[in-house]
């Protein structure tokens, strides 16, 4: 069953004590997500505890009240879990997260093909963010959005849409950006915040498109980036490489774009299509998930074992 976002706000009124959680490896619109919602319900006075199992990208620390998520996993069983930006179970199993022993789950997701695990679910991929789905649920439960609020709404929506450039963003997205402006918050200063890279980050990216591989005629390109490469260069995170799949998507004459990271022993595939390539369906395969057009999955295979037979897969269906 999928509800609406009166249901949730009203639910949410009547029930105190939640511990709010996104999926691993946070993002813009996980963490904007958690914050916003985690925020609004704290004005409303109840007992919120918000949870990342892995750090926050140092990109978003110049978000008010960021500190306020937990680098941990809920264990509190007593509280009602909200889950957000979350397609499936597994994304929570894989962080550890005993979710069927809270006492009520909350689900609110854009992606695709969500199983609606939730005792109550609020999922449309029809959204390009789920701060989009959460704006609404902050609507029915605020007379008023502050700029607290706001700025991690427009952080998921910003991030999600790809700066407002992917193709399902709609007008709703920019009436409710409109909105956000409204309340105080300043695009020109996530520009800024955002868009900005360290010296050592442009020294890193000569080294990168200098390995960047082309495959299939030009369609398909790719690179891996290993923990050494971060090293070298004194990046601190991969945070401080975000968006570098954008580059491999926009070089001329790419229809999917291919990015591998190594992390704490994983390999974190990322993909872009720039065509009619479902990237989506080809890493829920693999056991991850996404969009059409953004989709990736975790591993513990090398890169040198998959990459051939993605490659071939990709080649035959473009």
């Amino acid at each position: 069953m999928n509800n609406k976002a009166k249901e949730i706000a009203e639910f949410l009124k009547e029930n105190d004590g939640f511990s709010l959680v996104a999926h691993n490896g946070p993002d813009g619109d996980s963490v904007g997500s958690i914050l916003a919602l985690g925020l609004t319900l704290k004005l409303l006075g109840k007992r919120v505890r918000m949870y990342s199992s892995d750090p926050i990208p140092t990109l978003f620390n110049f978000i008010q009240s960021i500190e306020e998520i937990i680098i941990d996993i809920p264990t509190d069983f007593n509280d009602i879990l909200i889950v957000l930006d979350c397609s499936d179970e597994k994304r929570l199993i894989v962080q550890e997260i005993q979710y069927k022993s809270f006492s009520k789950i909350i689900n609110i997701d854009h992606h695709p093909f969500n199983t609606n695990f939730g005792d109550y679910n609020f999922c449309d991929s029809e959204k390009i963010a789920t701060a989009e789905l959460v704006y609404f649920i902050v609507k029915e439960l605020l007379e008023e959005i502050p700029k607290e609020i706001a700025d991690p709404l427009y952080l998921g929506i910003y991030t999600d849409s790809g700066a407002f450039g992917y193709d399902n963003t709609s007008p709703l997205t920019h009436e409710i950006v409109s909105e956000l402006l409204r309340c105080g918050t300043s695009p020109v200063d996530f520009k800024i915040n955002l868009e900005k890279k360290s010296y050592e980050y442009l020294k890193f990216l000569s080294f990168a498109f200098q390995n960047i591989k082309q495959f299939n005629d030009g369609t398909i390109s790719y690179l891996y980036i290993s923990e050494r490469d971060l090293q070298r260069f004194e990046l601190k995170d991969y945070s401080e490489i975000d968006g570098l799949i954008d580059y491999l998507r926009n070089i001329e004459g790419t229809a999917v774009a291919i990015l591998v990271k190594e992390e704490k022993g994983q390999f974190k595939f990322s993909f872009r299509s720039a065509s009619k390539f479902d990237v989506g369906q080809l890493c829920r395969e693999y056991g991850g998930g996404g969009h059409k057009k953004a989709a990736g999955f975790s591993t513990l295979e090398h890169p040198e074992k998959i990459i051939p037979k993605l490659i071939n897969k990709i080649s035959k269906n473009l």
